[in-house]
């Protein structure tokens, strides 16, 4: 069983059209790509017929699958996970192992598509991702990107000492926690999102093992 190309070009049409999203705005597409040679060919069959009609340039496509595999059910996250680090880095990573365009693709031959390569500098503001699942299911979210500047680039405001949460089932855990940190300039967005992480119950993170307290001795 594979997704159906005329499918998820009906849910890409309507999904643009009740968003109000043009879809020649688009700058990046980030596809399901499995490797799969019935797969693929429905999906870009699909992305082909529903964004190159009127676009003036190609439309840069790619899949994280490239790089990290096939994560399974967790695919599209990390897919949209891919894209929001790419927004906030200014740029779209390169996918490995694409050296020539498919044969029997026309877009891809003809330019209408370009498989990202090299490392490319981000310019637009909308971009798609899609997920494609066993037995024909479609999904596509629009994911626009954040235009408010941070303050101070991200480091919090003044000088007093604060202590970060930080905890974990094992010493190198809570190790791995706290080189982050001291590896990259403080931003205290990743700061109050470590405070909300540990502040929440997890499921599988016991009481136990090394934690790091706040001054109150909650967790």
């Amino acid at each position: 069983m594979h997704p159906s190309g005329d499918m998820h070009k009906l849910l890409l049409d309507e999904c643009y059209q009740e968003c109000g999203a043009s879809k020649n705005l688009l700058e990046y597409f980030e596809g399901h790509g499995t490797g799969t040679k019935v797969g693929d060919l429905e999906e870009l069959k699909a992305i082909t017929l529903a964004f190159c009609k009127d676009r003036k340039s190609p439309l840069l496509i790619g899949s994280v699958k490239s790089n990290i595999g096939h994560t399974e059910g967790a695919s599209g996250l990390c897919a949209i996970i891919k894209v929001i680090i790419s927004m906030e880095t200014g740029f779209i990573p390169p996918n490995l192992h694409y050296n020539n365009p498919r044969e029997g693709v026309e877009s891809l031959m003809n330019g209408q598509l370009k498989v990202v390569t090299e490392k490319v500098p981000w310019t637009g503001n909308l971009v798609g991702v899609s997920s494609l699942g066993l037995g024909g299911a479609n999904a596509h979210i629009i994911l626009q990107r954040n235009q408010k500047q941070k303050v101070n680039d991200g480091a919090p405001a003044g000088s007093v000492p604060f202590i970060i949460v930080a905890s974990g089932r094992t010493e190198e855990a809570v190790d791995v926690i706290l080189k982050n940190f001291e590896s990259h300039p403080v931003n205290a967005e990743f700061v109050h999102l470590m405070h909300d992480l540990q502040s929440t119950e997890i499921v599988g993170h016991k009481y136990r093992g090394y934690t790091l307290l706040t001054q109150d001795g909650s967790n």
